[in-house]
């Protein structure tokens, strides 16, 4: 249904294991921008990964990112995936109510939910990946996030265009490294902000050492 997407690095990997000739081909983030918190409410006596067992962890969508994070941190305490319960909350409003009323006991997440969350002192955050270096203290080295992927098929019958998309993106990160928490804060569009424009943009300078500066994977 579509010719490219822009997605994590690792769905590429995992696509590739299923016989689907996929290929990653311009790099925006070099972490994946997720971070784990767990609920003030329900884990109030949080003192290990150990904790989550049984425990109700939301997720924006099955398989997704924060899937896979959440599932780090588990293997980190010798927890497997089936020793918790996966709750598809997405990324907006409905995750920040699973979490305010209880529904949920642990989150992965995006900004600016997880500067939301934190204000309201509703989450405490156990792995954070939103910085290069806390992905590196999660995953043990570099993790390419979000990129632009396609069918590998697609990238050699299409090379004008997939330059083109490369050209257009460097041209936003280049930006993107120089400007400041107000001037991306103006330009995105309204719902975003959450009804918060200085959540947001602090959020953006949480994640902003995360931007590619070139668009080129790293070698490790």
């Amino acid at each position: 249904a579509v010719q490219v997407v822009s997605g994590a690095y690792e769905h590429t990997l995992r696509l590739q294991a299923r016989g689907q000739a996929l290929q990653a081909f311009v790099l925006a983030s070099e972490s994946p921008q997720l971070a784990m918190g767990v609920s003030s409410r329900t884990l109030a006596n949080y003192r290990s990964i150990a904790d989550l067992r049984g425990k109700t962890i939301g997720i924006s969508a099955p398989g997704s990112s924060t899937q896979m994070l959440a599932n780090r941190v588990l293997a980190q305490g010798g927890l497997r995936p089936e020793d918790v319960a996966f709750a598809t909350v997405g990324t907006g409003a409905t995750a920040v109510q699973a979490m305010l009323s209880g529904k949920i006991d642990a989150l992965v997440n995006a900004e600016p939910l997880i500067s939301l969350l934190e204000q309201q002192q509703a989450i405490r955050l156990i792995a954070d990946a939103r910085t290069p270096a806390g992905t590196a203290a999660l995953f043990g080295g570099p993790m390419p996030a979000n990129t632009l992927y396609a069918k590998s098929a697609y990238i050699q019958n299409n090379p004008q265009t997939v330059q083109a998309l490369t050209n257009a993106m460097l041209k936003a990160l280049t930006w993107l490294h120089d400007a400041t928490d107000a001037e991306v804060a103006d330009l995105v569009p309204a719902p975003y902000l959450m009804g918060d424009a200085e959540l947001y943009r602090q959020a953006f300078r949480n994640i902003q050492p995360s931007l590619s500066l070139n668009g080129r994977f790293p070698a490790e």
